[in-house]
């Protein structure tokens, strides 16, 4: 029996009055077989997946070596500039002083 809804939907993109099937379970038509490997086949498998990753590894780029990140880098020139605006002459003086007590 279906029965007519006027109320608005709270989610348009839903599909509350139609019901989709969501999958069909279908029984498998052969069973899986276990395959057993020798020690040697193992061991043969294990040696190429080794080398494989030793010669990709010998052809990946080398990794980037740490540095300064340009934020830090940015953050010191502001603080220098900002430094030099406002403390400019105290420290022209101490460096004139520096100089001075220099001995010769």
């Amino acid at each position: 029996m279906v029965v007519e809804n006027n109320k608005p939907l709270p989610n348009h993109n839903m599909h509350y009055g139609t019901q989709n099937l969501v999958g069909v379970i279908d029984a498998p038509d052969v069973i899986n077989k276990h395959s057993y490997y020798s020690k040697i086949d193992a061991k043969k498998m294990y040696d190429d997946i080794q080398q494989d990753t030793y010669i990709r590894l010998k052809r990946a780029p080398e990794p980037k070596k740490g540095g300064v990140p340009k934020v830090l880098k940015y953050l010191t020139g502001v603080i220098g500039f900002a430094s030099i605006v406002l403390f400019g002459k105290s420290i022209k003086n101490g460096i004139v002083k520096f100089i001075k007590n220099l001995p010769k």
